[in-house]
């Protein structure tokens, strides 16, 4: 097999091993930015239901008195706020939240604005919670809302999230395309 013939295989198999990659990011909120009404970070878009503005998160204490930058969802005043992704589907896998106020607290996620598709509730002066592995029932969504629960106040931090890669098939069929061009061109020469 010629240097050709072996450039085309591996550029076939670039392109289909591409079609199942995925990804893992972790949105932290310090490392995106207020555009208009919303933060975004990574591709993904956090923005309230209703009216009101998700400000750029920063410095947000928690219960132990540390701080850092994360999603505030503040009390009774506070909107639901929805998550999405530019690239379509996500999935989340696992996130931390903390309490405030020495209240009860309560977090709902769902695929739904309304909806209580899964609740974490905090102990009383709790630190930090971490869900993950029973995330499943967010594999695959186009948008996720969180809001709190019992007018409590949390602050999200850390979601760590999967997306599919999004392969550019154009782009590696214009490449085999190509390359195959060459080919018959050479063999036409010899």
């Amino acid at each position: 097999m010629n240097s050709l013939g072996k450039m085309l295989g591996v550029a076939a198999l670039g392109l289909f091993a591409s079609v199942s990659a995925v990804s893992a990011a972790t949105i932290n909120f310090s490392d995106g930015g207020k555009v208009g009404d919303t933060y975004q970070e990574k591709g993904f878009t956090f923005e309230y239901v209703g009216s009101g503005s998700v400000s750029t998160p920063n410095n947000c204490e928690a219960q132990d008195g540390t701080k850092s930058d994360c999603l505030l969802l503040p009390n009774a005043t506070s909107k639901t706020v929805k998550m999405t992704y530019s690239g379509g589907l996500f999935s989340l896998l696992s996130f931390t939240f903390d309490g405030k106020d020495g209240e009860d607290h309560a977090l709902w996620v769902s695929k739904t604005a309304t909806g209580t598709d899964q609740l974490f509730s905090e102990a009383l002066n709790a630190s930090k919670m971490s869900p993950s592995g029973q995330l499943t029932l967010f594999d695959n969504v186009t948008e996720l809302y969180f809001r709190t629960a019992s007018n409590g106040s949390a602050r999200v931090d850390d979601l760590l999230v999967s997306v599919a890669m999004v392969p550019l098939p154009a782009a590696g069929f214009l490449l085999i395309a190509g390359l195959g061009g060459l080919a018959a061109i050479r063999r036409r020469k010899l």
